[in-house]
Parts: C-alpha cells; structure tokens; sequence
C-alpha cells in the first residue's frame, strides 16, 4: 500500500514537472489517483489527496469526489469550502457545507470546522437561523469552551436549544470519561480528532451552565493542594471569586483573576468570532468580561451559598499558600498573592470594610520570615 512508504516529501506537482513535456492522459490519471489515496487514512496520504483536488478543475467534480469520501476525508469538504470564499456564491456554498454535515461523522472535530465555514455562508445570505444551527452543529462536534460561549451569547434562541446543549454537554462527558476504561482511549480521540469533552472544560462549561454544585463537587474537590496546574482549581477558584463580586467596577486584582480565567479556558476571540459576520472585533480580554458581565446579571445565588463558597474558598487559598511554603515553590507566590487580593477585594464589595488589608497582614504573620512571599503582597497593595 501507498500509505506504508516513507514519501513524506513527495508533491504530484513535483512529478508533473519532471521532464520536457506534460505528461500524458493526467486528467485520466487523476481520478484513478485519488480513488487509490482515498484508501488510506494515514497523514501523508491525506497530504497527497488534498493537493490532488485542487488539480481538480470542475467543481461539481471536486464535490462528488469530498462526497465518495466523507467517512474518512472530511477535510475535503473544508477544501471546497475554503476555496468558495473567493467566488460570490454563498447559496451553493451554504447547501454544500449541509450536505458535509450530513455525511461527515458527528464525532468529528473537523466537522466543526466545516459548521462554522457553512455558518459564514449563511450568514452572507442574512439568515441567522441557518447560521446559530450551524453553530450548534459545531458545538455538538467539538464541545469546547469557546463553541459554547458563542452558541450561549449570540443564538436568539438560546432558551429554545439550552436543553440540547445540556444534554451534549452530559453525553460527551460521559463518553469521554469511558474512554479512561479502554486501553489507548484518551491517544484514540486525539490521534483520530474525535471529540472529547474533559474535565476542565467540563467543568467550565457547567459553571457557565449555573450548575455551581456540580462544578464544587468535580473540579474544586482536589484533596492535594500542590499540582494543580492540569486540574480545574485555579480557573474554578478565579471564576467564583469573580462571580462572588458585588462590585460596580472591577478592581485590579479582579482582573489579574480574569486574566487566569481565559489562559486556563483557552478562550480566543478570534476562534469565538468564527461562523459569524461581526465586523467589530474585540480582544479576548474585552470580549471575556462583556461575556461575564452579561451572564452575571442572570445569576441568582442564595446569600447563604455564597457565604459558604467564600470561606471555603478562604480555606482553599490558605492550604495552597500553606502547601506552597512547604514545598518551597517560590515560583508560584505571585499566583498565590493574587487568589488572597482578589478575595479581601470580593469580601470588602460584600461588606467587610479593610478585607483586603487585613487579610493581607494576617499572611505576612503567618509567613513573616519569607521576605519574597512578603514582597509580592506589597506588589498587590499590601500597607505596611
């Protein structure tokens, strides 16, 4: 089989080019080569078959060969669908990334990709209904943080589809976990760009969803205060400070909780923007906290629930801070500092007059013999 030699530089281009003159019969020749490649799976093949069909001169024909091979050449339809941006045809382009959708397996992350290429055609022909269905469709395959947010913020009809994102939400979560259980599972979804729901966004997402137990009960459960830099503690810890804040303007501190927030997501305005036709762009900073702002104002917590997240936050930040000290990690105070300011800030726009300063001096204490530790507090606002 082609597929088993090791021809990573090989170009059909290159081969054309050999000798004095063209090569003979080659539009006989190029279906018979792409249906041989079309057999195999592996990435140089793939290489090989995406090159071929942008030899392809008739259209309809490069549609017909995406269509024989959708199961496992998705990334054909992305072809065409790329190439149309230059053409002024958005209706066939539209019902050619329908038909992708319908034949490319749901499981498929890059059936996303092709969703919010369609989503881009529909909205060139004003019909935003088209256009959220397609983001849906990319959310179902690839349930990530930032397919979410868009469905979540710019569907008209979020209350109509809410109850289908839940349900995505569990079942890929679920599946995804089951994936544990199987020898190579989690390489599987990788290797095969199948989507994957994982905890951290999981959790995520379920913050967003207003399912706060849930979110307390699976990311901010961790029993080890050190290692947490592939766990949901720090995002989770930042986003319910965040949420916890009564505040009318944000303070510093607030922000540097923001700023965790979206690296731990891997938030990006731009991938947020894909499938639609908004022409003034913000910066994922901006973006994230109009998102949050909006959101905010649909939250409704018992005061009683937040009294207790708050100390068991305080509880949290003080066995981090402790573990950290024991550990000696002094490449992480400035991370702790900020969990304290940011909360003596959430506790004084909850009430509690000098939070912040108080909470500040009762750590330099605590920990009066660590001078780097010390310094970083006055870095966040610590008054001796």
């Amino acid at each position: 089989m082609l597929c088993d030699y090791n021809c990573d530089d090989i170009k059909l281009e290159v081969v054309m080019q050999m000798g004095k003159s063209s090569l003979p019969d080659f539009d006989l020749f190029l279906p018979d080569w792409i249906a041989l490649l079309g057999k195999c799976t592996d990435w140089r093949t793939k290489r090989l078959l995406e090159e071929s069909m942008s030899m392809i001169q008739d259209d309809f024909q490069a549609v017909i060969v995406a269509r024989d091979h959708a199961e496992y050449h998705p990334e054909l339809y992305k072809q065409i669908l790329e190439s149309g941006k230059s053409q002024n045809d958005p209706t066939r382009f539209y019902k050619i990334g329908l038909e992708a959708l319908e034949k490319i397996p749901v499981k498929l992350k890059i059936r996303s990709e092709i969703a919010l290429l369609t989503a881009e055609y529909s909205c060139m022909m004003n019909n935003s209904y088209g256009a959220e269905k397609c983001w849906m469709e990319a959310f179902e395959s690839n349930s990530s943080v930032v397919n979410y947010l868009r469905l979540r913020f710019l569907s008209k009809n979020w209350d109509d589809c809410s109850w289908r994102v839940g349900k995505i939400i569990d079942i890929e979560y679920h599946k995804t976990m089951s994936m544990k259980d199987i020898p190579g599972g989690y390489y599987r979804n990788n290797f095969l760009g199948e989507n994957a729901l994982y905890k951290n966004d999981h959790c995520t997402i379920l913050f967003w969803e207003k399912r706060f137990d849930e979110v307390i009960k699976l990311g901010l459960s961790e029993k080890k205060m050190l290692g947490w830099s592939d766990t949901f503690m720090k995002q989770g810890l930042a986003l319910f400070l965040l949420l916890l804040y009564e505040g009318d303007i944000y303070k510093a501190d607030l922000y540097s909780m923001f700023r965790l927030a979206i690296y731990e997501c891997g938030f990006d305005s731009k991938d947020f923007y894909k499938g639609t036709d908004i022409e003034i762009q913000k910066d994922k900073y901006s973006l994230f906290v109009e998102l949050f702002d909006k959101w905010r104002t649909e939250v409704s917590v018992p005061e009683e629930d937040k009294n207790i997240w708050i100390r068991n936050i305080q509880i949290l930040i003080a066995q981090r801070v402790d573990a950290i000290m024991e550990a000696n990690r002094r490449n992480y105070y400035n991370e702790c500092v900020a969990f304290i300011a940011a909360c003596g800030e959430v506790m004084e726009s909850r009430g509690q007059k000098g939070a912040k300063q108080s909470l500040m001096l009762s750590y330099k204490k605590e920990y009066a013999r660590r001078r780097s530790f010390i310094q970083e507090l006055r870095n966040f606002g610590f008054r001796e």
